[in-house]
């Protein structure tokens, strides 16, 4: 792997401070395959019914409402997809049992949970010595972490400190970049009451987000076990308060976007819902997580989930693509040595698979090509 790079800023796409939420949907679409078991008997569902295993895990409605149908659509990324369509009744009635504000945690009750857990025990914390809560969003514009301490450090917090306890890990990292100033000064004010808990404050470098390239910069080895906030948040929320984290953060921002936001937002919310908190005022591309790619979007296509963290609004513009000039400043940034130069020149016949599409390489490329098309292109 080569040095780090540092990231560097456009004045014209802003950060957001202001948090708008978004909690009825007309509809949610859930993602659902022929391997998945339906745990489901009845149309009529409330909001935390178990409708589905899906990869392990039960996914549960984040409304209630009715099951309209089983639909295919093609996404964001241009990939077929099954959904479960929900049609929201605007009731909000649920199954929970828990409560809805702050739980106290009972460590010996939580302890019996967690061997009850499935992805708890796929976890191995038993083997760990410590744990790494990163905070890194690697696109500058983000601002979701900032939403989720300011609203739920208490939890996140309390059900870290309860894990290490458990598993008797006395190290615990939190993983900050230094310009996040607000994360920073919002955990100073409570980390007093956690001594087993460390901020560590790193630069801003580009790629700490992943968990392979943190490990590496801070010289962790297997001993390390990373979450992310929503990771801990969602746990807390499944295990203490036996409810369902239904919602997520997304950041919507950009060069064309005059009001700039973070929404909560229900699981499965079509993008096209979130127009109208929004105000743009000329012809704009739609790019999701990654700016450095200045891959269009379509709208239509965009159901939120938590593999979505930013909707950038950009002002249409167009980028020739010009012949490659064999510069190589591809391969020179790409920071496990892929090789997008040879695939290029190879049409897509060399490939790495090990592609962490970051985007750096196309960002690069004087030619404006699409490095990662290369690399993945299918056969």
């Amino acid at each position: 792997m080569k040095n780090f790079v540092t990231s560097k800023k456009d004045p014209k796409i802003k950060v957001s401070s202001i948090l708008t939420e978004y909690l009825l949907p007309n509809k949610v679409y859930l993602t659902v395959s022929k391997e998945d078991q339906l745990l489901i008997k009845n149309k009529k569902i409330n909001k935390g019914a178990s409708l589905y295993e899906h990869k392990n895990k039960i996914v549960y409605s984040p409304i209630s409402g009715n099951i309209t149908k089983i639909v295919k659509r093609i996404d964001y990324k241009g990939e077929e997809k099954t959904y479960l369509e929900i049609l929201n009744d605007f009731k909000e009635e649920d199954l929970y049992v828990g409560s809805e504000g702050t739980t106290t945690i009972m460590v010996h009750d939580v302890k019996k949970l967690l061997e009850k857990n499935k992805i708890i025990q796929s976890f191995h914390l038993e083997n760990k010595k410590i744990l790494l809560l990163n905070t890194i969003e690697d696109e500058p514009y983000v601002a979701n972490n900032y939403f989720l301490f300011k609203n739920h450090k208490d939890e996140i917090l309390l059900f870290l400190d309860t894990l290490a306890s458990i598993y008797q890990i006395t190290n615990i990292k939190i993983a900050v970049k230094e310009q996040e100033s607000e994360i920073i000064e919002i955990l100073e004010q409570v980390l007093e009451t956690y001594p087993n808990i460390e901020l560590q404050i790193l630069p801003d470098i580009f790629l700490l987000q992943n968990d392979f390239f943190l490990k590496k910069y801070l010289k962790l080895k297997e001993e390390a076990y990373l979450f992310y906030p929503d990771e801990i948040l969602e746990l807390y929320y499944d295990i203490v308060k036996m409810r369902k984290k239904d919602f997520i953060y997304i950041t919507l921002t950009g060069d064309a976007i005059k009001n700039p936001q973070v929404v909560k937002v229900k699981k499965g919310t079509e993008l096209k819902e979130l127009l109208s908190l929004i105000k743009i005022e000329e012809e704009y591309d739609i790019i999701v997580n990654h700016l450095l790619h200045h891959k269009k979007r379509s709208l239509d296509k965009i159901i939120l989930s938590e593999e979505i963290s930013v909707i950038y609004f950009m002002k249409k513009e167009t980028k020739e693509r010009k012949p490659c000039i064999h510069c190589g400043k591809c391969n020179f940034i790409c920071p496990i040595s892929c090789k997008p130069y040879q695939s290029v020149i190879t049409n897509g016949k060399y490939k790495n698979k090990d592609c962490l599409s970051c985007g750096l390489c196309t960002f690069i490329c004087p030619s404006n090509i699409d490095m990662e098309s290369y690399l993945k292109k299918e056969e």
